[in-house]
């Protein structure tokens, strides 16, 4: 037919399995106009469309159609529509499968399912757009799709060359593949669901793996509710071109992650904003593991529940601009030596380039007391943050806080319990190699100790003279050196390098007890002089600094 086909206002029973209006392979050359139609199907499809090509716009709108039939209520399998397809203010209701089969459909303009309610009962989905293409915009607003036995909404594959616009409807499904499927789609613009009302009861309500978004992907102020390990959103190897936007959204699941955005892509930023994400205490709440975000990462306004169980994974994740990120979504008090909350964050290889909004000191606080293991590299990437905003002092004390910890939850990284020992010394004398002062002091301290030692010992007295006196060199053997001496004579044998010379004149005597005692002290000293000034020079230049 080379012109228009107009079944307005028509009405139509059948009894088939075929179908009670059968437009297969058919070909018309202007509009396939529908509007206010009635068809009628107790055994079969109500409108069996395979392969129909139309090169004008199709309008199914004001209509009711039932079916009973696995194969769908309306059928548009392959089929071509040159212009629009609208079906608006529509009924499509099948109690045996889907309401509209429209796998591998291509409509060159828009795609309009607005105002309308398609039910169906089926493992394939309710509406099923399988690897169909659309043109332009796809269109589904104000509309209500339901499933007692699978998806809503199943469109693996799909390709929508403009924006696809999910608002202010429900889809409720019940299925483990998800109420809405949008595995491996393509969409050329923006994907927008807004005010959508999204449940299932036996899995994922939003299941995107591998979903490819040219523009930005917004999800705002709507209700997703999931029973699913996988995750009541899943956004898995995800690529968005430019912001992702979950703000004011309420996103709950009772068995598994409320946001599952494993290996995600954003070119821009991700803002998770005043929205609530509720998990399974088995399980994250929220989900990042390797995501890679070009821009910002916001949680501001958020709430997230898990019980007591992980709250946030972002390990091996990666963010080129600021983090929104406030501590207290994690840890109602983000300070101190300890914490009662059990609540955990992954961050494991979690890099960034900036933290806003956040004190240093309450960031360390959750890698230190909220991650599940100790890690290096959360300090680490700390440490730089802070090092890159000119704050060395910081970064310091993380670094330290690090060492504290790999001592404290890792003490079998260290080795035995002598290097265990070293490491906690290390630690007191110079702050793992970022106190170098400290060790300075403690070298300095052990000097004046060597000195009062040798002070000491010229004040000992034995059955010969003194612990320390007066050699023959000095010309009056035997007798009580001077403070002066007495002093530099414990410098003298402490100091492994650069003797006073004062030893000549005044030195121990190891003929006697004390003598020997007070010798075999200053050795002591004099080793750990040694190792002080080793420690120390290893300090100021950074060669003893233990990266993990």
């Amino acid at each position: 037919m080379d012109s228009d086909f107009l079944l307005t206002k028509a009405r139509f029973t059948g009894n088939s399995e075929s179908g009670a209006v059968r437009l297969d392979g058919a070909h018309v050359g202007g509009q396939l106009n529908a509007t206010a139609m009635h068809i009628d199907n107790s055994t079969g499809p109500a409108l069996d469309a395979d392969g129909l090509q139309v090169d004008g716009d199709m309008f199914l709108t004001n209509g009711r159609f039932t079916g009973n039939s696995e194969l769908g209520t309306v059928r548009l399998l392959g089929a071509h529509i040159g212009g629009q397809l609208v079906a608006g203010a529509t009924h499509i209701d099948n109690s045996a499968g889907p309401a509209l089969n429209g796998n591998s459909m291509q409509v060159d303009d828009d795609m309009l399912l607005t105002n309308s309610r398609f039910t169906g009962n089926s493992e394939l989905g309710t509406v099923r757009l399988l690897s169909a293409h659309i043109g332009d915009q796809l269109n589904v607003a104000a509309t209500h799709v339901d499933n007692s036995a699978g998806p809503a909404l199943n469109a693996d594959g799909l390709q929508v060359d403009g924006d696809m616009l999910l608002t202010n409807g429900r889809f409720t499904g019940n299925s483990e593949l998800g109420t809405v499927r949008l595995l491996s789609a393509h969409i050329g613009d923006h994907l927008i669901a807004s005010a959508m009302h999204i449940n299932n009861s036996a899995g994922p309500a939003l299941n995107a793996d591998r979903l490819q978004v040219e523009a930005s992907l917004h999800l705002t102020t709507g209700r997703f509710t999931g029973n699913s390990e996988l995750g009541t959103v899943r956004l898995l190897g995800a690529h968005i071109g430019g912001q992702l936007v979950a703000g004011a959204m309420h996103i709950n699941n009772s068995a598994g992650p409320a946001l599952d955005a494993e290996y995600l892509q954003v070119e821009a930023g991700a803002y998770l904003t005043d929205a609530q994400f509720v998990g399974s205490g088995r399980h994250e709440a929220v989900s990042l593991h390797s995501v890679r975000i070009g821009g910002q990462l916001a949680f501001a306004g958020t709430r997230i529940f898990n019980g007591s169980e992980l709250g946030i994974a972002l390990e091996d994740a990666k963010v080129a601009g600021t983090v929104f990120l406030p501590t207290k979504l994690v840890c109602p008090q983000p300070w101190g030596r300890s914490c009662p909350c059990s609540r955990r964050i992954c961050l494991d290889g979690f890099k960034f380039n900036d933290l806003a909004a956040n004190d240093w000191r309450e960031w360390l606080h959750l890698i230190r007391f909220h991650t599940a293991y100790y890690s290096p590299s959360p300090y680490q990437q700390l440490a730089a943050s802070e090092r890159a905003a000119g704050h060395d002092g910081n970064a310091r004390h993380i670094l330290i806080a690090q060492q504290q910890d790999l001592h404290r939850l890792a003490p079998e990284a260290l080795g035995g319990r002598l290097t265990r020992s070293f490491h906690r010394l290390w630690g007191l004398l110079g702050g793992y190699g970022y106190r170098a002062r400290r060790t300075a002091a403690a070298l300095l301290f052990t000097l004046a100790a060597a000195g009062c030692l040798g002070l000491w010992a010229g004040h000992v007295e034995t059955n010969r003279g003194y612990a320390a006196e007066r050699t023959t060199a000095s010309g009056s053997p035997g007798q009580q050196c001077t403070p002066v001496e007495l002093i530099g004579l414990g410098l003298d044998r402490g100091l492994p390098f650069a003797p006073t010379g004062l030893r000549t004149r005044c030195d121990l005597d190891t003929a006697t007890v004390s003598g020997q005692v007070f010798t075999v002290s200053v050795w002591i000293i004099q080793a750990a002089i040694w190792g002080l000034a080793t420690l120390a020079l290893a300090g100021y230049t950074g060669l003893v600094r233990k990266p993990a």
